[in-house]
């Protein structure tokens, strides 16, 4: 069980994009332009924070890339950003000589990055798409639907061998109830673990989704 609950726990890392994040901060602040929108682009990948897509617009308006940076700075501020942060995009666009309310996109050039994306869904729950957590909850469910068919059989097994006139017979039954009950105890237990490890990291993934919110309605996060 150690084993199983190491694995389990090993996923439990919410946070991976915003230490990307963190790491593309450092590089902004070395003006270290190109790497740090790579970092921002991978972040963003990861988790759809409007933070991290603002960052990658400022990365690209300082490394000289104005029609990657306006582009972005539009779906940008499509998003459910604060007042502040809108204007914020509109000013770093028009610096690059764009206007995010007037101009359609410019053509996107290839940048070997993932192409930004629209996320209409971006006020849905965060929870609602973190597969591993919802995978974690699944399986574990499944686990524990197989470790009570197991036990129900275990105990058939074990009302059959009762039932036997042969030793030999009795002495098969007693020995596959066993080997049934042991199945379901093993089962019953790393669903049990996958559950409750799936239910933390969707708690987690949610509660730092509604504190990115808050922040974001406070019109934190943003760049100059």
């Amino acid at each position: 069980m150690t084993l199983a609950l190491a694995l389990v726990f090993a996923l439990l890392d919410p946070d991976a994009a915003a230490k990307m994040a963190e790491e593309a901060d450092i590089l902004y602040a070395e003006e270290k332009f190109g790497q740090a929108s790579a970092a921002y682009a991978d972040a963003y990948q990861d988790d759809p924070n409007p933070d991290y897509l603002y960052g990658w617009a400022q990365s690209e308006r300082r490394a000289g890339n104005c029609p990657q940076a306006i582009e972005l700075y539009r779906e940008y501020a499509a998003l459910r950003v604060s007042e502040a942060a809108r204007s914020a995009a509109a000013t770093n666009a028009k610096r690059c000589g764009g206007d995010i309310e007037r101009t359609p996109p410019p053509p996107t050039e290839a940048t070997g990055r993932p192409e930004p994306q629209t996320h209409r869904d971006s006020d849905r729950e965060a929870w609602r798409s973190d597969a591993v957590g919802l995978s974690l909850v699944a399986g574990g469910g499944a686990l524990g639907v197989a470790s009570l068919v197991l036990a129900v059989h275990s105990q058939q097994q074990w009302r059959l061998a009762a039932e036997a006139d042969l030793e030999a017979t009795y002495a098969r039954k007693i020995d596959r109830s066993r080997q049934t009950r042991t199945a379901a105890i093993i089962c019953g237990s790393i669903g049990a673990v996958a559950l409750v490890a799936g239910a933390i990291r969707l708690a987690v993934v949610d509660r730092n989704d509604r504190e990115r919110r808050l922040a974001w309605t406070l019109g934190r996060g943003v760049r100059f």
